[in-house]
Formats: structure tokens, sequence, C-alpha cells
């Protein structure tokens, strides 16, 4: 998908948020704005099934956001949304390799 498309998804609130997550999101206080800014301001930074979005919380938190797009029913469907970790190089945007 091309990041125009997404962000005009978001922007139409055309999207669902897997429910199952929502509560982990709650846990760590990440509200539907925090991820439609990412969105709305990131760069998608992987493409695999779907696509994995960095953006940011305010100008500090990075945020990751995958999502895919249900093309039966028209809608952006965020799998998953988290706050990278040690796993990721510091741009947030590469993965560490492996040793």
């Amino acid at each position: 998908m091309e990041i125009d498309f997404i962000r005009t998804k978001v922007r139409r609130k055309e999207y669902v948020i897997d429910a199952d997550h929502l509560v982990m999101l709650r846990k760590y206080g990440i509200t539907i704005h925090d991820i439609e800014q990412a969105i709305l301001t990131g760069e998608i930074i992987e493409t695999y099934p779907g696509d994995l979005i960095l953006g940011f919380i305010g100008e500090e938190i990075p945020l990751h956001v995958a999502c895919s797009y249900w093309a039966d029913k028209e809608l952006l469907y965020i799998r998953t949304v988290y706050i990278p970790d040690d796993r990721w190089e510091p741009d947030f945007r590469t993965r560490k390799k492996r040793k």
C-alpha cells in the first residue's frame, strides 16, 4: 500500500483496530489519537503482507503501526501497535541483526 492511501483511510475513519489489541494499548496508555497521528505523520519502513509504519507520539516516543487492507470490506486493518524495543536500531527503522 502507499502511505497516502493509508492516510486517506485514517482521515476518513475507514479502519478497524484488532479488538484484542485494544486492551494492551490501554495498558500502555496509547490512544487512538496517538495511532492516527503516527500514521498521518509517519513513514512506511517495511512491507510484507501489510505495512509497518514508524510514527511518533508527540515528537519523542516512537510508535510502530502494522496494518493491512481488507479489500472485501474496504477497511484498513490495524493489526498491532507498539513502542519499538531494543530489537531495533536507534533509528527505529532498522531491525538489529541477530547474533
